[in-house]
């Protein structure tokens, strides 16, 4: 009951009330005078009064049903405008009245949640509209039209699909857009979903289907809500901006078709996926990608028997890139890299350059992070102190530095906070100039031959979190103030291996040392 009603109601009660009272003072006023005239008279007065008590009663009830049904009334209009409202994404139980219903402005739906299967069960377009579609994508199809001969190619079905749909679809982009756009991310899925290549016929071998991705969620659903289909987002005026599919299952090769979305695409993160692209009709159109800021497809099958793809270099927007564990066979070459002086990041480990470390690339002001373990690198690590934004620097298991020394312009270097060599077959002594590196935290000299003792200036190392001398030919022992540091913060000074194991040539205090020589697993 509203707050109205319950006003009205206990008002009609008091009215009842006093109608009562002045009843029954009548009657007692009646009786007073004329009693003579005995239980007739009473009667009648009695039934007057029952009149009156039964016709409050029949006015309050009438009020309250009244209230109560306008109020009902009221909730299902709320419900009914909120559900039938054009991005209803919630369950709106409230039963209030409202002006109007609150729509979000955009799908509040994660992609994770998003439907999967098959194609939408949408009604076909006019043939007028298929033809409108079909020449808009002609009009920018990558290989002038001939890929659609094949009806089975990955662009004739993404063709096909987009023939399906009615469009615009409320997006602020352009008719032309949105067919383009739409075709282009088809293209991604048509030629990357369940689709054989060389490898995953050893993967799979003579498997009838192989697997397709393993989340696929809104893909070639509705189109009006593109930017949120799995792995996509948009920039503010619903253009792809970002494409993130690592670690998804991705077979077949990546389609050059993606170089439709170049205009607003700054992001793609393939990692780790089973596609397989090569030589230069599979690499070449990267360098089309001219805002890119990130390109992630580490751990992939990209192959270039030319070493890397020089169409890289024309990307000087990217901050990030990582090509690791790919099938770039070929000379680490640093003209790619001298124009992208916005990178930051790059990874390039579990390659196969044999070539020294480029200064071209040692060189970059922004590069921060270096990942370029068994990359096949040789000659010296002079470079070291050419880097001037450096933080993290892994050169661990390149055995073509064997027998180089660390530097001591190492020292120079006081950004430097993580740092590895391990396995590197590196000569020589510590240097004590290492102990100007205060931001050190992460220091990976093991498996290596370097000899003499740890030199004092190490204790300097005040953030050091993981030091890792084993297997080498050092002497002397861990110095005292730097144990102290160790035993002082064990929670994060969580490892400090080196041969002091009985018999070994290093000594450690008790508690200060995490293991000795063989019993480490330094070597992880």
């Amino acid at each position: 009951m509203s707050g109205y009603d319950g006003a009205y109601a206990e008002n009609q009660d008091q009215e009842m009330m006093g109608s009562i009272e002045e009843a029954e003072a009548e009657l007692s006023v009646v009786q007073g005078r004329q009693k003579s005239q005995g239980n007739r008279r009473r009667n009648i007065i009695i039934g007057v009064v029952l009149l009156c008590i039964v016709a409050v009663v029949i006015g309050v009830v009438v009020a309250t049903s009244g209230g109560s049904s306008s109020s009902s009334s009221n909730a299902g209009a709320v419900g009914d405008s909120v559900a039938n409202s054009p991005d209803d994404r919630t369950d709106d139980s409230t039963s209030s009245p409202a002006a109007s219903p609150t729509v979000p402005s955009s799908p509040s739906l994660s992609p994770m949640q998003m439907p999967t299967g098959d194609l939408p069960v949408t009604s076909a377009p006019t043939t007028e509209n298929a033809k409108i579609y079909g020449g808009i994508i002609r009009s920018v199809a990558r290989k002038g039209g001939a890929e659609f001969d094949d009806k089975e190619s990955y662009q004739s079905k993404a063709l096909a699909w987009v023939s399906t749909l009615d469009l615009p679809s409320g997006q602020k982009l352009t008719l032309q857009e949105e067919v383009v756009q739409l075709y282009a991310v088809a293209c991604i899925y048509y030629s990357t979903y369940a689709v054989r290549n060389g490898w995953t016929d050893v993967t799979y071998k003579d498997a009838a289907v192989i697997p397709g991705w393993f989340a696929n969620g809104g893909w070639l659903q509705k189109p009006s809500i593109v930017c949120f289909w799995y792995g996509l987002s948009c920039d503010s005026q619903g253009r792809i901006s970002a494409i993130k599919l690592d670690r998804n299952g991705l077979t077949g090769s990546f389609p050059d078709e993606v170089v439709l979305l170049k205009d607003s695409l700054k992001s793609i993160d393939l990692f780790k996926n089973t596609i397989h692209n090569r030589n230069d009709e599979g690499n070449s159109f990267l360098g089309e990608l001219t805002n890119l800021e990130e390109l992630f497809y580490g751990s992939t099958f990209f192959e270039h028997s030319g070493g890397i793809p020089t169409e890289l270099g024309l990307l000087t927007k990217l901050t990030q890139i990582d090509f690791s564990y790919t099938y770039y066979d070929g000379p680490l070459d640093g003209a790619i890299f001298k124009d992208l002086v916005e990178l930051q990041y790059l990874r390039i480990a579990g390659s196969s350059f044999d070539s020294t470390f480029p200064d071209e690339i040692a060189t970059l002001p922004k590069l921060e992070y270096v990942l370029a373990g068994n990359a096949m690198l040789k000659g010296d690590l002079s470079f070291i102190s050419k880097m001037p934004a450096i933080r993290e620097l892994w050169l661990d298991d390149n055995v073509g530095f064997a027998g180089s020394t660390i530097p001591t312009e190492i020292g120079t270097v006081s950004g430097l906070a993580s740092f590895s060599v391990a396995g590197c077959g590196i000569k020589g002594t510590i240097p004590t100039e290492i102990g100007n590196l205060r931001q050190m935290k992460q220091l990976w000299l093991y498996n290596n031959e370097l000899e003499g003792e740890i030199p004092e200036q190490i204790n300097m190392l005040f953030n050091l979190e993981n030091l890792q001398l084993e297997k080498n030919n050092l002497i002397g022992s861990i110095p005292n103030d730097l144990c102290d540091i160790r035993i002082g913060r064990p929670s994060t000074f969580t490892k400090l291996e080196a041969d002091c194991e009985e018999g070994g040539q290093v000594s450690c205090k008790e508690g200060c040392c995490t293991c000795c020589g063989a019993e480490c697993a330094g070597s992880d």
